[in-house]
Parts: C-alpha cells; sequence; structure tokens
C-alpha cells in the first residue's frame, strides 16, 4: 500500500532557525481515536481544551519524540495545522466509510437562479 507523502513539522528556536524536523509516512492506527476526536472541531470557535487535544494528536503521531512544551514553544501554527489536516485527509482517504474524519467542514454550493 502505497504511504504518500511524508507529513513533516519542523520545530524552530527562539531566533526562528530551524532546530529539529520530524516526518511521518503513515498514521499509525493508534491515532485513530483521538482523530476522530477532533472530527466535530469549530475552527472558528476553539477551546483550550480543542488546542490541548490537537497537540497531544500531534505529539503523539510522531511518537512522543519532543513534548507539547516543544510543540508550543517551537513549532509555526501553519505547520501544525497542516499536520492536523494531513492526518485527518489521510484518515478520511482510508476509512471513508467513517463520513469524513476532515474537520474542515465542506462549504455550501450556492444554487444561482437559472436565466431565462
Amino acid at each position: 500500500m502505497a504511504q504518500g507523502a511524508p507529513i513533516t513539522l519542523t520545530l524552530y528556536d527562539e531566533n526562528d532557525e530551524p532546530r529539529e524536523s520530524y516526518s511521518r509516512g503513515f498514521v499509525p492506527w493508534g491515532i485513530l481515536k483521538a482523530a476522530l476526536k477532533l472530527q466535530s472541531l469549530d475552527q472558528n470557535n476553539l477551546t483550550d481544551e480543542d488546542i490541548d487535544r490537537i497537540n497531544a494528536l500531534v505529539v503523539a503521531f510522531y511518537g512522543n519524540k519532543f513534548s507539547v512544551q516543544d510543540l508550543e514553544s517551537g513549532a509555526s501554527l501553519q505547520e501544525t495545522l497542516a499536520v492536523l489536516m494531513a492526518i485527518m485527509s489521510r484518515l478520511e482517504g482510508d476509512l471513508p466509510g467513517l463520513g469524513g474524519a476532515n474537520p474542515t467542514l465542506p462549504g455550501r454550493a450556492v444554487r444561482k437562479p437559472a436565466k431565462h
């Protein structure tokens, strides 16, 4: 089975220089339960608990090779959210029967009235 492109996260030092990069080519089975709990996130109304769960998921995804504190102080917001979205996208692709594991709600198509 093809794994797809690795999901990579870089942690930066206090001078915004890359300190260490982590990469994972697949989503481990043990991540499924935590990822499913994030399935219904409201990205416009994240709570502290939601952020803690995202942090824990990202750290666990990379095999606990760094701490939540390392993530919070050294990871960019964009990269961290990209990792979350990549995990959810892979789960959705691997397990389509979940009804979509992507926490981003799809936009509604607006139907334009037909011209006569």
